[in-house]
Parts: C-alpha cells; structure tokens; sequence
C-alpha cells in the first residue's frame, strides 16, 4: 500500500544518506513495522529495465506473495513449482482452468489464470457457462471429479495425511538437506544437491496447492456457521481457532523466553540495542549464556525464508532482525501476558454458551464445524512452514555455495549475487567457470533497483 512504499522509501533514502551512496536494501514487515534486513551499495545506478508485457490474456500484480522486485533465482525456481503445483490442484479439485501462470514483468510477480483448454477470450454470460459446463465434456469431467472429491470425503482425508504422513516426510527431508555439508562436496555434487532442493520446493508446492481447498472449506464452513447461529462476522469466528498453530505459537514463546534471558543480562541487552553484523561475535564474548540462547533459537527457527522468494535471505542470515524482534519484546513486555491459547478456548466457551439456545441439530452442526475448522486451521503454518518455507531456505543456501566458488573464481563479485542468476546460469557457470556473469549481476541489480523505486 502507499503507506508500506513510502516507509520503505524513507528507509532507503536514510540507508543512502548514511552511507553517501546509493544502496540495495532488503526489508520485511512484522506486526505492522518495517525491518531493514540488510543493504548493499548498488555498484550500478537504478536503470529501466526492457519491460515485455505479454500479448495474451489478463495478468494481474502478485503483491500478497511478493511485495518486491522478485530475483532472478526466485522467479526461475519457484515460478514453475508453483505453476506445477496450481496445475496439481485443478485437476484433483476439479477447478475449470488449468494452471496458474506466473511469470516476471520487469522483476515483479504476475499470474494468470488458464482456462481449461487454453483458449482465451472474455468471459460469456453466466447462462453461457450454465449450459457449456453441461455439456462440454471437459467441464462436465471436472464437475464429476469435484463431486467424487466431496463423496470421497477428500478434504479430511488430505488433512490427515498431512498430520498422519507428510509432515514427517517433510521435516526428515529437510533435516537430512539442512544437514549436507556443501563446503565438502564437489562441483558436481553441489549442483545435484542445488537440484535436489528445487525438486523438493516443487513437491513442497504440490503438497501446499492440494491442501488450500481442505482448509478453506473448513474455516469458510465455520464462519457461515458461526454467522448464521451467533450473528458472528468472520473475524469473531476465526477467534474460535486462533492460537491452535503450534508452528506460529511455539517460536513466538520461545521469543519471550529469550527475551526474558536478555532482560537479566546486562551486557546481553546492551548488544541487543545496537546490534550489527558482528552481534552474535559480540554476545559470544560478553554474554555467553545469551548467547547460546540466541544461536539455539536461530537454528530452530531461522533455517526459512522470510518471505517466497528463495532468493531471499533467511532469519538466520539476519540476526540483526532477530536483535529487532527481541528488542520489540523486552520494550513491550506486556504482549508475553498475552496467552492465545487461553483466548481461544475462552472464545470458544463463550461461543457454545451463545448457541446453547439453539437446537440440538443447531448445537451439532456449530459442533461439527468447530471440530473440522480446528483440525483444519493449524495445517495452514504448519503445511506452509514446511512445503515452502524452509525448502526456499535450503535452495537458497545451495545457491549461495554456488556463489561462494564463483566469487573465488572471480566470475562474481561476492557469494550474494547469485541470486540475480538464474538456475540455468548457476548451473552453467559452475560447469563451464566461463562467461560475463559479473556484468550481468549488475546490470541486473541496477534493474532491480529501478523496478523497486517504481512499482507499478
């Protein structure tokens, strides 16, 4: 929005003031505030990059997954695991398109929407689409699948399989990839591990994309429910299973213990005040206890990235923000009393108190609701966390081994840059140790630059 772009504007311009020269800066929201993540000095000044906008069909600004100028390594990794995984989920769910499209106009996020059987033109009338999903035999397909998806009683079953199977799929996976030392493996190897990662961000996106529906009609079931029974608006009834998420309530206390670790540690929060690159160096030597505590919830927690983008740097890669967040905590201490969890179940004794007047049948069905939403609602972090964010992680870190042996062959200035290379160029790069990919980095980053001074 006008606000976040102008704050963020604010923040460049002072980064640049401070340091006499234009800067490349990563941030990220948190509870309404902007955190500069990192900056870079820009070895090139902003330039327009050749914007191609596409001659078919209605694209529209991603901006709710990528509120900015997506990189290089993002947009050829994990644009087409996502389009593989919407193609997944149309065809399971019987959606009537097929795929999502994305796609990157001038380093912004753009999808697409195709319609089953690739044609495009407007949309017809809604008479039009009545009779041609009766009779067209594509449609009439998909109308079969989605209606065996409902008979079969598709949703729950993806939901336990989530909890029952995937999940520790996942997390086994991720924690054998994490575990690879890349420092020890040879180019060749480096490069199988780099596409192990993007394979496994693509099945990750797969698992994600089928699990959408499952959670959306549980918690779209709930709130009609609720609104119909209680005369809730979807907010109040969404307070009926906030706080179930172990994957977002379980770092958020381990913050507040940490931060109540720094708060007995003077020269722990003096570092934390005015935290640096070199904050973990410091608490090392003046706050050891503090230090580990804050290394251990690094390593628990920081292996994901911040945001989809795999080019991205992860939380432990910023222990700057972390120092941010902590600080956050210690100043505004009254949030630790704040307990979610006992705000849920009070929200939900009061709920039932409400629909206790109602009927049996109405009571049941308020009952039914809950029971599905509250299965239903901690899978979205939990899946998320898992299929997305620590897989953009783990291909993040693969890339930067890559860069880390360009840079020491000089074909790269620094190990960072790699994620203004596309895979295929990572790849080509580290076989063939030829080309201009310097150059190329910068002209990129100056792109890059221009493209976040004019959104749009």
């Amino acid at each position: 929005d006008a606000t976040t772009a102008k704050a963020v504007a604010e923040l460049g311009r002072s980064i640049e003031r401070q340091f006499d020269a234009p800067q490349d800066i990563e941030w990220a929201l948190a509870d309404g505030k902007l955190y500069l993540l990192q900056a870079r000095p820009i070895t090139a000044l902003p330039q327009r990059p050749e914007i191609k906008i596409p001659d078919k069909g209605f694209w529209e600004k991603d901006t709710s997954h990528f509120p900015s100028p997506v990189t290089p390594l993002g947009a050829s990794t994990y644009f087409p695991a996502s389009e593989d995984g919407y193609a997944v989920m149309c065809q399971e769910w019987g959606i009537p398109a097929e795929r999502m499209e994305q796609r990157p106009i001038g380093y912004e996020a753009y999808s697409h929407m195709v319609p089953l059987g690739g044609k495009e033109g407007p949309a017809p009338p809604s008479w039009i689409i009545f009779l041609v999903s009766r009779l067209m035999p594509a449609l009439r397909q998909r109308r079969r699948i989605a209606k065996e998806a409902m008979r079969s009683r598709l949703p729950e079953r993806l939901i336990e399989s989530w909890y029952q199977e995937w999940r520790a799929q996942f997390r086994q996976e991720a924690k054998n990839l994490n575990g690879v030392n890349l420092a020890e493996l040879d180019d060749r190897a480096v490069i199988e591990h780099f596409d192990m990662t993007i394979d496994f961000l693509r099945r990750g996106l797969n698992t994600h994309n089928r699990l959408i529906i499952p959670y959306v009609l549980a918690i779209h079931e709930l709130a009609e429910v609720c609104k119909e029974l209680l005369g809730y608006d979807t907010a109040k009834a969404i307070s009926l299973v906030s706080g179930l998420s172990e994957t977002s309530s379980e770092p958020a206390r381990r913050l507040t213990e940490l931060a109540a670790t720094v708060k007995k540690d003077p020269a722990a929060q003096e570092i934390i005040a005015d935290a640096g690159p070199d904050i973990i160096l410091r608490l090392r030597q003046a706050a050891p206890d503090s230090a580990r505590a804050f290394e251990t919830y690094l390593d628990e927690y920081g292996h994901r990235a911040i945001n989809y983008d795999p080019g991205s740097a992860t939380l432990a890669e910023n222990p700057q923000l972390l120092a941010r967040l902590l600080r956050d905590r210690i100043v505004h201490s009254s949030l630790a009393s704040y307990d979610p969890v006992q705000t849920q179940k009070q929200a939900v004794e009061n709920a039932r108190s409400a629909v206790s007047y109602r009927s049996k049948e109405e009571r049941e069905r308020f009952e039914r609701a809950l029971a599905a939403a509250e299965r239903a609602y901690p899978l979205r972090e939990d899946e998320v966390f898992y299929t997305e964010n620590v897989p953009n992680a783990l291909l993040h870190y693969a890339a930067l081994e890559i860069g880390r042996r360009l840079a020491a062959r000089g074909l790269l200035r620094q190990a960072e840059d790699a994620v203004y290379l596309e895979d295929t160029e990572l790849r080509a790069a580290l076989r063939t140790g030829e080309g201009d990919f310097a150059s190329l980095v910068s002209r990129r980053k100056a792109e890059r630059a221009w493209v976040a001074a004019h959104p749009g």
